[in-house]
């Protein structure tokens, strides 16, 4: 749904990726050094072990909690926000800009995993915190019932927002919600 890099980011990677056809000068063909392009690496897997945190390693896999790493990793998305938040608009922002910082930390807009991109009424995905007023309550509704009670990792995802949100509430905040 969503990517865990920017768009510029994923642009350079593509570039990176690819084996221009002979521009580099040369004959072409790679070899000596008439700076052609590299052979191509056919057959080579790249690994899957990258990310710009260790929960985006994991992306669309879901994490073993039975190990110390997925431990961690639970403990780091469910902390509480560096700010408490007493579910008003003076601190909506700061709260908004902590949650998105923690999305990208925690892998929540991983490929195959997002929470954070939510289709609206129309199939248009809408980021959750960015575009919150363009999502209504049912769209929000309609696509977690798509993971909901699943052993997925959006499913492990949607939970750890969950608690980050409910550990960072002050009590006054606590009691809006309840009320």
């Amino acid at each position: 749904m969503s990517s865990t890099r920017s768009g510029s980011t994923r642009n350079a990677t593509a570039a990176v990726l690819q084996v221009p056809g002979g521009n580099g000068g040369g004959d072409g063909d790679g070899g000596g050094d008439g700076g052609g392009p590299p052979p191509a690496l056919e057959g080579v897997a790249i690994p899957n072990d990258f990310g710009l945190t260790p929960a985006q390693v994991t992306q669309a896999r879901y994490i073993r909690y039975s190990e110390a790493t997925g431990i961690k990793l639970w403990n780091a998305a469910s902390a509480s926000l560096p700010t408490k938040w007493a579910v008003d608009s003076e601190g909506l922002s700061r709260f908004n800009e902590h949650v998105v910082d923690r999305e990208m930390q925690s892998g929540w807009n991983a490929p195959g995993a997002s929470i954070m991109m939510i289709p609206d009424v129309n199939g248009v995905l809408r980021h959750l915190i960015h575009n919150y007023g363009q999502l209504t309550p049912e769209d929000v509704a309609e696509f977690v019932a798509t993971f909901s009670g699943q052993e997925t990792r959006q499913a492990q995802n949607d939970v750890q927002l969950y608690y980050c949100i409910a550990n960072t509430l002050d009590e006054r905040g606590h009691l809006r919600i309840v009320s």
